[in-house]
């Protein structure tokens, strides 16, 4: 389904549909959206470190990984049998593509739902790396959220 007006609070407008979410896997404390959350780094208010070493099959999972971990989210998913919402740009030549939809737009089979969102401005947070497209006045994509249940 598209959706061409970004929410005003995009986390809570899908927290909402497919909430509550218990755990921010890719966050810090600068950006999570939850009281719980997984860090890269250490800091003293992060659950744990490295989000790939837990198990998130309990957990209803907010997921905005960095790019170049999608792939590994979605193999995590499937191997733990979990539950979440993966925030990625529409990128149809993206290397994860083909674990979203297979042939002709048909979700993968632990893909439940896929909202699309047209306007984007405030979903992604510039980060500390200024060269990033993601957050800025750059990024020129579509973004899904991917409601996903292995």
């Amino acid at each position: 389904m598209k959706i061409g007006v970004s929410p005003p609070n995009f986390f809570n407008f899908i927290d909402e549909m497919w909430g509550p979410h218990t755990i921010d896997r890719f966050a810090s404390h600068l950006n999570a959206k939850l009281p719980r959350y997984n860090s890269l780094f250490w800091n003293a208010t992060a659950e744990a470190i490295d989000a790939f070493t837990q198990d998130w099959s309990q957990e209803n999972n907010w997921l905005v990984p960095p790019i170049y971990l999608v792939l590994r989210v979605i193999k995590h998913v499937i191997a733990c049998k979990a539950s979440g919402t993966l925030i990625v740009p529409k990128w149809t030549s993206a290397v994860f593509w083909p674990y979203i939809f297979k042939k002709d737009m048909i979700y993968q089979d632990y893909v439940v739902d896929v909202l699309e969102f047209q306007k984007t401005e405030g979903i992604f947070m510039q980060g500390s790396n200024e060269k990033s497209i993601f957050g800025s006045e750059r990024f020129n994509s579509s973004v899904l959220a991917i409601r996903m249940k292995a």
